[in-house]
This record gives structure tokens, C-alpha cells and sequence, in this order.
């Protein structure tokens, strides 16, 4: 088999990613501006024999990403933001006539791709924690409902963001506060409570729930990005409403998480509550899933495309990370990942909870 081109190997996703896949024993090329300083002791764990090449590459120049991925057998580029990363990976990719997963949001405009992309050939973008798995859950829950009326989405933990991350934070939280004045702005109570009581949550919105909303049918879909860490909360609900450049913000709020972290074990994890009742307060089904950290949920979700992708289970195409996340295959593959702690789906999860009390009681 030719190697998996793997893009941005020494960021935190990269290397999450990287390290799945060696322990699957795929091979790898690991590719990065610095290639010396790729830290081989993180990524290979207890196997001598793990098959892998590191190489430099330069993202912003198409002839040394050409070099970079020929003779490969797929290209996930972990290296972002898309529009400035992500376009020449894909284009470069697709010329080459080879599949290319990128962790970055949706492509803007697929007509573009669709005109480029061979027959044969797999586009898929979104495919880490957020946006990804945020939306795959939902669409995974709605499978096995006859109606969903109402969707509730809280993503976050005890956990360090990169400045990409932060940043990616910081829109999406402007993006929910511009497009309404909706009721549903506080996290419900029950929802906090599985993350910390002290826990403070930011009502956000992205392309992906625009997707799903409209794949699903349902225009009402709450979300929103939990932080444990008070230094962490209190500079993002302070960068809202900032007039500073969104870097600069970004990068203080990445420096303030590492601190937070510091004592406490860092963790990642999904909520996702769907209703059939528009007026109800109780979920008809909860999905929950855990993982160490954003790092390595995203990169075990983009380990698990590639799976997809070598067993033949994702069809030719351009996909967002949501349609090929939610499916059963692909999911049942994730939670066998060493980044994810544990996964539950419950039906009413609150009246569960409540006969259980009762009967301590």
C-alpha cells in the first residue's frame, strides 16, 4: 500500500492522527515545514516496526506539495485555516487524482470541486471535533427518530486551545449573536452539569448547523461551546465584543487554556440532546461521547475517515465530515480509538435519572 500523506503531522491534530494510524500499522508520510523537529517518541507507541517517512513541505507552494504527495495513496491535511491552507492541499490533491480529507470547514464553493474532481475520487472536509463530530451526532440520533422538532448541541471540557481553535471559537460565537435574538441563548442546566457547575457556556453557530439544520429539517438547533476554565471563560465572553484583531485574541485566549489545564485532567466531550416535542424540557434521546482532548478526538475522527476510505465504506464524492462521521461504520470505528474515553446513546436520559432518584428515595 502507498503511504497516507499526512499534512501538518507536528501540529496536535497531526499528531493524534499520525499516531493512530501507525498503531493500525498503516504507513505513513509525515510532512511539516520543520520535519527535525517531529517528535517520533510521541507518535510511535511501543511498535518497532511502525512504517513511516518524514518529509518537509511547504504548504504555500504548490511545487513542493506536488513533491510531497506523489506516490501517495490519500492526503488528510491537518494544517489550516482553509482558505489559506486548505485550497492549494485540495486543488493540488485532486490534479494528482488522489483522495483528500481536510479537517477544515466546508469548502465555499464546491462547484469549483465538483468541475475538478475525477469519478473515482473522495473530497471530505469538517472532519475533526468541531465541525464534525458535532454534526455527525446529531445526524447518527436522528437516524432511529420518526420527527425531531428541536436539536440541543454542547461541545467543550477542561481542556488547552490552539490559537486556530480559539479563533475558529470566537466567529462562530459572533456568527450566533448576529443572525437572531433567539430564547434558547442559556445552556440548559441539566446539560452544564455534565461538564462542571462552574462550567460557562457561549451560544455559537456555524456552517455546519446551517447543514444540518436544513438536511434534518429542523430549524431549531441550540449550540453551544463549554468551558470549564474560569481565566479561559472570562477572556472569551471579554474577545465577543473586542475590537482587537481576531489573532491577537485568539493567541491570549490559547496562552490563558494552558494555564487553566494546569492540576486538572484535560478532557473533551459532545452532548447532543434531540426532541420530538417542540414544548418538551426532557430529550427523547441523548448522545454523549468523551474523548482526552480536541487534539485527539479530531485526530482519531480523521483517522477513522481514512479507514473509511482504504475498506472501501465512503463512496466517491465530495462529503462534509458530518455525513461520513455519522454513520453507524464509522462511529463503532472511533470509539475502538485510544483518544476516546467513552460513548452512550440514552433515551430520555432526564426521566431516567429521575426514576433512579425516586427510588433512592
Amino acid at each position: 500500500m502507498k503511504p497516507i500523506a499526512v499534512i501538518g503531522a507536528n501540529g496536535g491534530v497531526g499528531r493524534a492522527l499520525s499516531r493512530q494510524l501507525l498503531q493500525w500499522h498503516l504507513p505513513v508520510r509525515l510532512g511539516a515545514r520543520k520535519p527535525d523537529e517531529l517528535d517520533m517518541h510521541k507518535l510511535i507507541v511501543h511498535d518497532k516496526g511502525a512504517d513511516y517517512e518524514t518529509r518537509f513541505v511547504d504548504v504555500d507552494n504548490i511545487d513542493s506539495l506536488m513533491r510531497f504527495i506523489d506516490n501517495t495513496s490519500l492526503v488528510v491535511n491537518c494544517a489550516g485555516p482553509l482558505i489559506q491552507v486548505g485550497r492549494h492541499v485540495i486543488n493540488v490533491a485532486l490534479d494528482a487524482g488522489i483522495d483528500v480529507i481536510d479537517i477544515n470547514a466546508s469548502v465555499d464553493d464546491p462547484v469549483i470541486y465538483q468541475q475538478k474532481i475525477q469519478p473515482q475520487q473522495r473530497l471530505i472536509t469538517a472532519c475533526g471535533l468541531m465541525p464534525g463530530l458535532t454534526g455527525a451526532l446529531p445526524i447518527l440520533l436522528a437516524d432511529s427518530m420518526r420527527t425531531v422538532k428541536r436539536i440541543h448541541i454542547a461541545v467543550g471540557g477542561q481542556d488547552y486551545l490552539t490559537p486556530a481553535a480559539a479563533a475558529d471559537i470566537i466567529y462562530a460565537a459572533r456568527q450566533r449573536s448576529t443572525l437572531s435574538k433567539q430564547t434558547a441563548s442559556v445552556i440548559p442546566d441539566d446539560m452544564r452539569a455534565l461538564f462542571s457547575d462552574e462550567a460557562n457556556a457561549v451560544p455559537y453557530h456555524d456552517e455546519e448547523i446551517t447543514q444540518i439544520s436544513a438536511q434534518l429539517g429542523v430549524p431549531s438547533i441550540y449550540a453551544w461551546a463549554v468551558y470549564v476554565g474560569r481565566a479561559t471563560q472570562y477572556l472569551l465572553l471579554q474577545s465577543l465584543n473586542s475590537s482587537k484583531p481576531l489573532g491577537h485574541l485568539a493567541r491570549r485566549i490559547s496562552r490563558t487554556s494552558k494555564v487553566d489545564v494546569i492540576g486538572s485532567p484535560r478532557y473533551q466531550q459532545i452532548i447532543v440532546d434531540l426532541f420530538d416535542n417542540m414544548d418538551s424540557h426532557i430529550p427523547t434521546k441523548r448522545a454523549c461521547l468523551k474523548g482526552k482532548g480536541a487534539s485527539e478526538i479530531s485526530g482519531a475522527a480523521l483517522a477513522c475517515v481514512v479507514h473509511g476510505i482504504i475498506h472501501n465504506n465512503i463512496a466517491p464524492g465530495i462529503w462534509s465530515g458530518a455525513d461520513v462521521l455519522g454513520s453507524q461504520i464509522v462511529i463503532k470505528q472511533l470509539t475502538k480509538c485510544d483518544a476516546i474515553l467513552g460513548f452512550d446513546v440514552v433515551e430520555n436520559p432526564i426521566a431516567e435519572l429521575l426514576q433512579m432518584e425516586e427510588g433512592v428515595v
